[in-house]
């Protein structure tokens, strides 16, 4: 029988501690962690990675990451426009009191960059590449399977061609 985790305290019901990662606050069992040898700092896979440094077409300034602001009343993302955790990582540009999500300020794919060229698709003569279709919406639907693409998709680089798959659904990439 596997432990089940209790919410309250953060433990296992043999009493065993589970950590939380400190700039997220996520806490599970089969999370990787990362862990400071003189402190309590807990950071798990995804915060460990964030860069420290990244760019919003919000703000003219690099956006910083951090976990403190000393003038924050009234913690928000300048990005949704939703309150913020101030326990939790945000970015910030000092100079122009710029505080985000670390998910607005990075996008919903921090680690593709749209446009780039990654191959070609069976049956298909033209190089294709990554294309976030929430940002530059235009309703095309899906070569394989009909539906609109309105997330990450695959679109032909050959201006004179529309074709366009989904990415994230295995069964029309992979078709």
């Amino acid at each position: 029988m596997s432990p089940t985790i209790s919410d309250e305290n953060m433990q296992t019901d043999d009493g065993e501690s589970i950590p939380h990662c400190s700039g997220c606050c996520v806490s599970e069992e089969s999370k990787v962690f990362f862990k400071c040898a003189r402190c309590d700092l807990k950071l798990g896979m995804k915060c460990a990675t964030l860069p420290y440094k990244a760019r919003h077409e919000y703000d003219d300034h690099p956006l910083f990451l951090t976990y403190i602001n000393e003038n924050d009343y009234q913690p928000s993302c300048i990005i949704c426009e939703k309150d913020r955790d101030p326990k939790l990582w945000f970015y910030r540009c000092e100079e122009c009191d710029f505080d985000a999500h670390t998910e607005c300020a990075l996008g919903k794919y921090p680690y593709v960059k749209p446009g780039e060229v990654i191959g070609t698709y069976p049956e298909h003569p033209h190089p294709l590449a990554l294309v976030d279709k929430t940002q530059d919406y235009r309703p095309q639907a899906c070569d394989v399977c009909g539906e609109p693409c309105d997330d990450l998709a695959v679109e032909c680089t050959d201006p004179n061609c529309s074709f366009i798959v989904h990415w994230e659904r295995k069964e029309c990439f992979d078709s």
